[in-house]
């Protein structure tokens, strides 16, 4: 006979949306039955402190992202483009190659270890061969880097993912996704038309995501990044400071998960 609790925690479970637990299949990313369409918006600050002055603005970038996932052998293949909705405007296409568990490997299929830049946080990296259960929890380190034409640049992240919880909505079972850890960043760019000067900053902070991934599907459906991050910073040959980046990354789903 069932127990009094189960009999009253299942309405209970319905009503809030809240998904009961039950087998489920290792989680891992699939691919996509059309284009996924995200808008992903950065509140952004990134700033230097020479002798007690700031400079820097806060700006926000928002950016419209769409993604199509193909088979690649045991892999995907995720072709990327990115339209810049402010101004100056801009569009890139990549074709990521991934690992079921969101590991990126190639970018235009060349391997990551030869590409410093190379954007290896596209998605939240899930546990390999298992299935996403309340209380679950691992660990995930990203590292890469080398020398661009501006100077080094590096991008290390440790972090631990937690799930939250799962819910039943939108038709769907999302998984709830919790990210802590820490980041060390060191990036730059030409601080001038004729590509004489860079300027770089490399810091170091604490790192925070959600993200909600659709169990059914294997698509991320929305995420947020936070991260706090101060160091130092400047040009590459001339006055070293003290600098940050404060950024907020939202991506959000514009159509419904299928």
């Amino acid at each position: 006979m069932p127990s009094l609790l189960r009999i009253m925690a299942a309405p209970l479970v319905a009503m809030l949306g809240v998904a009961p637990a039950a087998a489920q299949a290792p989680a891992r990313y699939q691919p996509t039955r059309d284009t996924l369409r995200y808008l992903s918006t950065n509140e952004q600050f990134l700033y230097f402190v020479n002798r007690g002055d700031t400079a820097g603005s806060p700006v926000t970038l928002r950016t419209r992202e769409l993604r199509v996932a193909r088979p690649a052998g045991d892999r995907l293949a995720m072709w990327v483009r990115l339209d810049g909705l402010d101004d100056p405007p801009f569009t890139s296409e990549d074709t990521f190659t991934l690992e079921p568990t969101g590991k990126v490997v190639a970018v235009n299929g060349a391997p990551v270890e030869n590409l410093p830049g190379a954007r290896v946080d596209l998605l939240p990296r899930l546990p390999a061969g298992q299935a996403l259960v309340p209380g679950l929890t691992w660990a995930d380190t990203l590292r890469t880097g080398g020398a661009a034409p501006y100077g080094l640049i590096f991008y290390h992240a440790t972090r631990t993912y937690t799930v939250a919880r799962l819910a039943d909505t939108l038709g769907t079972t999302l998984a709830l996704i919790t990210g802590a850890g820490d980041l060390e960043l060191r990036h730059g760019g030409w601080s001038d038309a004729s590509q004489t000067q860079a300027w770089y900053q490399q810091v170091m902070g604490p790192v925070a995501d959600t993200a909600w991934f659709d169990v059914r599907t294997g698509q991320l459906y929305a995420g947020t990044t936070v991260m706090n991050l101060a160091g130092q910073g400047g040009m590459a040959r001339g006055l070293r400071m003290t600098a940050g980046l404060r950024s907020t990354v939202r991506l959000v789903r514009e159509s419904s998960p299928r």
